[in-house]
């Protein structure tokens, strides 16, 4: 049966991308492991490019929750990915990450993403803010 060999195929991609995140040391998977429910089809990848897709979407929801004053810094983002989330703290949370990465090659990337879904990979615009001013999450305030 043809669904059959699909299914088969969907399910070994989202083992291997689910793979790919635990040998990065994340003890919880968005969605336990199960494909994000937002269209986008889903097609072979590099467990460095699962890593990278997934710390650039992290980075970016961050960021639009500074903007809109729900977390009070990038900082308060990584503490609750870090011991909330079971994020990987060698890796200090997907802003710190973002910083370390810096801020115009993530933003870059989000932006070579839109073609697949522009609402989803649309960066947040204190990417811009923060690129123009040469600052990083890292260095950001803490909102009152």
């Amino acid at each position: 049966h043809a669904s059959e060999g699909g299914d088969q195929k969907v399910a070994e991609l989202l083992e291997l991308r689910a793979d790919a995140l635990r040998d990065r040391g994340f003890g919880m998977l968005p969605f336990h492991g199960n494909r994000i429910p937002l269209g986008a089809p889903l097609r072979d990848m590099a467990p460095e490019e699962v890593t990278c897709r997934w710390l650039d979407a992290m980075a970016n929801a961050g960021a639009l929750l500074v903007q809109a004053g729900i977390a009070r810094a990038p900082a308060d983002v990584d503490l609750v990915l870090v011991h909330g989330y079971g994020f990987p703290q060698d890796l200090g949370g997907a802003m710190f990450a973002a910083d370390k990465t810096g801020l115009l090659n993530v933003r870059n990337r989000l932006r070579s993403r839109m073609g697949e879904q522009p609402e989803f990979w649309a960066p947040a615009p204190l990417f811009d803010t923060l690129i123009k001013e040469g600052g990083r999450f890292g260095n950001m305030p803490q909102q009152a």
